[in-house]
């Protein structure tokens, strides 16, 4: 029969592509519905879902304002009790990141902006710094040195949004105030204590120089060396040198510590002097610069929903909800699909006469016709042909005589509309008679 598969190819990747184009081709209908159906679901969740605004700042955190300012500090003090260090030793990264996550900034945010638990046994209360972090507000440091820190928060009011990230900046600086004038008052205070002690060791040595005074150094010295010479033949003389080689001693030594002692003094001046500035300056300064300022967002200028993404879940969801329907019904449909055909099909009989010039090709041959669904017009059309055994899909004894005796099979079927059931037996039936050459004709 092979008259009857003139015009197809004998290629298993194009009846493949053909079976599949017929397959979506026939269920046009349902890929609109199912579009139309998710895209109406999704408008709707895009009109009323509640909506989210999401807004952001950009710190840019650097040492240029540290706590006394040491970075520009000559004169940073190093001597004390305690370690003496700049607050880039604090607040280096990423600790000025910890610090903007501490309750001593968020517990203020929190409470700045009146925000509360929803629900939950804790309904009412304020939220926790915890479980602010956790929920709707994202802290990120740039992986590279430069020291930018983002934050963005989300919420379902514009204004909560810009008043929360308005409030991190503000507490934040504030903490950075408090801590730099706290550093500035703590090394002022050190420093007074050295400057005082210090002082006063200035003023005993320069008592202790004032004594010796009225005895230039040359002419002390000659008067020791004289008294030196004399000092075997008189005890007294003796005395008196040693007496004054220890009183020359000790003043030149006052000498040498009191000139330590002021060089010591003028230092600790100026350092004081330099701490005391600071602390002036220290309530303006900060070590965070704002890079991106909080903006208001407009009403319409919500994240979420968001109508691309919506459009891309609306395409996504059509596709596999039309794949899964297409598998239902091939796996699990009462009817006949294309997925469900051999590998000898002829796609598009649109009438009688299509099947009239393929069974005069075959004049020589018996063909048994099988046509389901009932088409009367269609079996009144071929009885003329003397070749052509009509059969209707009865599955009687008679039936499966005349099926036998026909050389080649042809079934007639309507995808989509003829009976998955019916089908199949025949199938089963046509395999048990050994008909392998079987054409099916989709109409």
């Amino acid at each position: 029969m092979d008259a009857i598969l003139i015009d197809e190819k004998d290629d298993s990747l194009v009846f493949d592509l053909k079976k599949i184009f017929a397959t979506f081709n026939s269920h046009k209908l349902l890929l609109v519905g199912v579009f139309v159906l998710i895209a109406l679901v999704m408008i709707c969740a895009t009109l009323f879902l509640p909506k989210k605004y999401t807004a952001k700042i950009e710190l840019l955190m650097n040492n240029t304002s540290s706590t006394n300012l040491s970075e520009f500090n000559p004169f940073l003090v190093t001597a004390g009790t305690e370690s003496r260090l700049p607050l880039s030793d604090f607040v280096a990264k990423p600790a000025y990141l910890a610090i903007i996550r501490s309750p001593l900034v968020m517990d203020k945010v929190i409470k700045d902006n009146d925000i509360r638990y929803k629900k939950g046994k804790k309904q009412g209360e304020l939220v926790s710094a915890e479980d602010f972090l956790r929920n709707n507000i994202k802290i990120t440091l740039s992986p590279d040195t430069t020291g930018l820190v983002e934050i963005s928060y989300t919420s379902g009011n514009p204004e909560t949004v810009y008043n929360v990230l308005a409030s991190i900046i503000k507490n934040y600086q504030m903490l950075n105030h408090e801590l730099n004038m706290k550093r500035a008052g703590t090394d002022k205070a050190f420093l007074e204590e050295m400057y005082n002690e210090t002082y006063a060791n200035v003023n005993n040595l320069i008592k202790v120089a004032g004594r010796s005074a009225a005895l230039p150094e040359t002419q002390g010295a000659g008067n020791i060396m004289a008294l030196a010479a004399i000092k075997g033949y008189s005890s007294a003389a003796s005395t008196v040198v040693a007496g004054a080689s220890r009183q020359y001693e000790t003043n030149k030594r006052a000498e040498v510590g009191l000139a330590a002692e002021v060089e010591k003094l003028k230092t600790i001046k100026a350092r004081l002097e330099w701490i005391k500035s600071v602390e002036q300056m220290s309530e303006a300064s900060s070590n965070m610069v704002v890079l991106q300022e909080p903006v208001l967002k407009k009403d319409f200028e919500y994240s979420f929903p968001l109508w691309k993404v919506n459009a891309l879940i609306t395409i996504f969801l059509t596709i596999f909800m039309y794949l899964f329907v297409i598998l239902f019904k091939h796996f699990f449909g009462t009817k006949v699909e294309y997925s469900m055909l051999g590998d000898k099909i002829v796609y598009g009989l649109k009438n009688i006469d299509d099947l009239k010039i393929i069974l005069l090709a075959n004049a020589a041959k018996k063909v048994g016709v099988v046509v389901f669904d009932n088409n009367d017009k269609f079996l009144a059309e071929l009885g003329n042909f003397k070749n052509v055994n009509i059969l209707k899909p009865e599955m009687s004894p008679e039936f499966v005589k005349d099926l036998n005796a026909s050389e080649d099979v042809v079934l007639v079927l309507k995808a989509g509309k003829t009976s998955r059931k019916s089908y199949l037996k025949m199938k089963n039936l046509l395999i048990e008679l050994h008909k392998k050459d079987v054409v099916e004709m989709v109409c």
